[in-house]
């Protein structure tokens, strides 16, 4: 017997089954759902007193593309589900026993719910579901930005693996709960391919998928975005630290055991202060005549600022390898680092902290901020100044600079 053979025999079976079930199941859909529901009942159950080739063939034209099916699995006592998502078929268990007829009862109306649910999608999606559109705006907005692109599908693949746990297949069927339990669900997803992350990363992905959820909006696919305004707050990230002589000594010490790439941007990142990314430096931006270092900083935003005396060995041993960039960086460069801190008894360091110790350090050598934030790259005070790392021995120089600059001491009455 064929597979279109089997489908059809389920079919007709699951739906006398399902016919003597309808009302509890309409009972719990709503609006345009339940007229649609009813005519679909009305229809399978008309088509059940036909068994002619004529009615078969009408029936399978109208139905086998997006049926469901039950079938058995070799070595499982267990009724499992065949069924169409997107343009691919899956298999789920049901956990009910085919050697037990009230299971198998069970199954068969699991079975003609979900053929429901398919027929219900099929009817109402169409151009909405998530397949037909998705990639492709990301795509397209974002084909001039790579990075971001990359990082925004990295994030989208986490959210098909959550809303196809969840059976979601369309914008219209998200709620405001399937987003407030995404939080919780990515922290801890016991999920195969979806690593655990803080709540500020699951909180940047939630952001994320409101942005895709109001291009539903402007398609006309949702009336309302269910992601937007939950009032989610962001956790206090942890402070960076500034790196202190002797472990910088410790870190320079340890670098050679490890991939070439790594030296490189340490070096590159503590004699400019740019971020972990930004080590990447097309050569042709460095000018060593000039004295500059061409940067694209997070955003695409370009900043060139002056070229360090120190890299100039670096940077002329890289040209004679007949390099093209300074380095080539894997798929999740900060993972690598977090690894080489941890090993080397430092895990409360992050590359990050070459930024707040140049920063610091500047601030500590006197350099006036407007020219360290022109140095670094920052465009705003408040972010530059989050940054600074004085202690209060770096504070004595305030209290030696009143000291030279006596006035008249007050009048105490």
């Amino acid at each position: 017997m064929t597979l279109y053979d089997n489908r059809l025999t389920d079919f007709f079976s699951a739906t006398e089954e399902f016919h003597g079930h309808s009302k509890d199941l309409l009972s719990g859909l709503h609006g345009d759902t339940v007229a649609m529901s009813r005519r679909i009942i009305f229809s399978v159950s008309a088509l059940t007193s036909f068994r002619g080739e004529r009615t078969r063939s009408m029936m399978a034209c109208w139905q086998i593309a997006t049926m469901a099916s039950l079938i058995k699995r070799k070595g499982s006592p267990f009724w499992f589900i065949q069924y169409r998502q997107g343009d691919k078929w899956n298999k789920r268990s049901t956990g009910l026993r085919h050697s037990v007829s009230a299971d198998t009862r069970k199954a068969r109306e699991e079975c003609a719910k979900q053929t429901l649910k398919e027929m219900t999608v099929s009817r109402v999606g169409g151009e909405s579901r998530w397949d037909a559109w998705v990639l492709k705006f990301l795509e397209g907005r974002y084909a001039d930005r790579q990075k971001t692109l990359a990082r925004y599908k990295t994030t989208w693949r986490t959210w098909m693996l959550y809303l196809d746990k969840l059976g979601v297949e369309l914008p219209m069927q998200v709620t405001h709960i399937h987003c407030q339990d995404f939080i919780a669900w990515r922290q801890d997803p016991k999920t195969k391919g979806v690593y655990a992350c803080g709540r500020n990363t699951a909180i940047y992905d939630l952001k994320t998928f409101g942005l895709i959820m109001s291009e539903a909006m402007r398609r006309g696919f949702i009336t309302t975005n269910p992601a937007r305004g939950l009032g989610l707050v962001k956790s206090r990230p942890r402070e960076k630290a500034e790196i202190n002589a002797i472990e910088e000594m410790r870190i320079r010490a340890e670098l050679p055991n490890w991939p070439e790439w790594m030296a490189v941007a340490f070096e590159i990142a503590m004699a400019t202060g740019c971020r972990l990314r930004e080590t990447v430096i097309e050569l042709r931006n460095i000018d060593e005549q000039a004295g500059t270092i061409h940067f694209i900083q997070k955003g695409g935003r370009p900043h060139t600022t002056a070229l360090p005396p120190k890299l100039l060995p670096l940077i002329q041993r890289l040209r004679a390898e007949g390099r093209r960039t300074t380095l080539d960086m894997p798929d999740r460069p900060s993972k690598e680092w977090r690894g080489f801190f941890r090993s080397i008894g430092l895990p409360h360091l992050s590359f990050h902290c070459t930024r707040v110790t140049v920063v610091t350090r500047l601030a500590r050598a006197g350099v006036p901020e407007r020219h360290a934030m022109r140095y670094v790259g920052h465009s705003a005070t408040t972010v530059h100044r989050i940054y600074s790392r004085l202690s209060v021995g770096d504070m004595k120089v305030c209290v030696q600079a009143l000291e030279s600059n006596p006035t008249v001491p007050a009048t105490v009455t």
